[in-house]
This record gives structure tokens, C-alpha cells and sequence, in this order.
């Protein structure tokens, strides 16, 4: 849109990004999220920014799956983005318990093995797809919190896996 292309010159869009939180990144449109790594000028990014494109437009590649769709040239745009994209949404999104148990690691800076509900609603509310307050008060309920403020977030996820 002129909008975007207007946008896209009047702003270094090499600092333009690391002043945006990534949940306004997230609502971006996929053209608009490109045009942020494009460090050229020229509406085109590197293929090495393809990954960090798609993890801002909400999708999770695998490196595997990424150099699948690896194109030959070195710089694409965006129609030449679209069809990886597309291909990428296809792929099944899978994760282990363990790759979640590593993301929980991050809030727990005691290392206790265990999460705050406040940090766990503040998870599943502000990062990613946001649930409802019931879909909230379902997961608290039966997260295993049982009256107190933590709960050991390994547990957590294998009895969320197990669902």
C-alpha cells in the first residue's frame, strides 16, 4: 500500500524494529513485518532474515524446514517471499515438553523449577495467542496450584501435553 511504501521511506527500518514490542509486530500485515528487515532499501531482504521474518509474522520454522525452502539467490522480495510462507504455514507445528519446560526456564530466575500464577497469566495472556479470562481461569484451576502462588512448571506442561 502507499501507506507502507511511505512508511518504508521515511523511516530507517533497521532501528524502526527494535523500538516496536513484538506484540505490535505480531498484528502486523506480512508485508509490512518484510518491509522492517529490508536493510537496503530496495524492498528485498536477505535470505538469511527469512527465519526472523517468519518468527515475526507468528510462525515457528524449524532451521531444517528453512533450509528446505531456501531460495538460490541471496536476496528475495516479496513475492518471492509468499510462496515459502505459504509453504511453511503448511508444516505441522509440533513441540516437545521439553522445549516448553525451556521456556518456562526463562521466568524462573530462582531456578526453583517453579512459575508464579501472575507470570503464568501474564504468559498466556501478553505472548502469543491471548486467551480468554475462562480459558485463563480453566488453565489456572487446573494447573495444579492448589491454593498456593507457584507451581513446578515441568508438571505444568506434562500434565498440559497429556490434555
Amino acid at each position: 500500500t502507499q501507506s507502507t511504501w511511505g512508511l518504508n521511506r521515511s523511516l530507517n527500518n533497521r532501528n524502526l524494529k527494535h523500538f516496536m514490542k513484538m506484540e505490535d509486530i505480531y498484528k502486523m500485515e506480512p508485508l509490512d513485518v518484510f518491509l522492517l528487515f529490508d536493510k537496503s532499501g530496495k524492498k528485498t531482504i536477505n535470505k538469511r532474515d527469512i527465519g526472523s521474518v517468519l518468527r515475526a509474522i507468528g510462525l515457528n520454522p524449524s532451521e531444517k524446514d528453512l533450509k528446505r525452502v531456501e531460495p538460490a539467490k541471496d536476496e528475495i522480495d516479496f513475492h518471492e517471499f509468499l510462496p515459502i510462507k505459504e509453504a511453511l504455514e503448511k508444516v505441522p507445528q509440533t513441540f516437545s515438553c521439553q522445549e516448553f519446560v525451556e521456556g518456562f526456564k526463562i521466568f524462573d530466575q530462582d531456578l526453583t523449577g517453579e512459575i508464579r500464577q501472575s507470570e503464568l497469566r501474564y504468559m498466556l495472556t501478553a505472548l502469543g495467542e491471548n486467551l480468554s479470562e475462562e480459558e485463563m481461569s480453566d488453565l489456572i484451576t487446573n494447573a495444579g496450584f492448589n491454593g498456593k502462588d507457584t507451581v513446578n512448571y515441568e508438571d505444568f506442561v506434562k500434565k498440559i501435553m497429556e490434555a
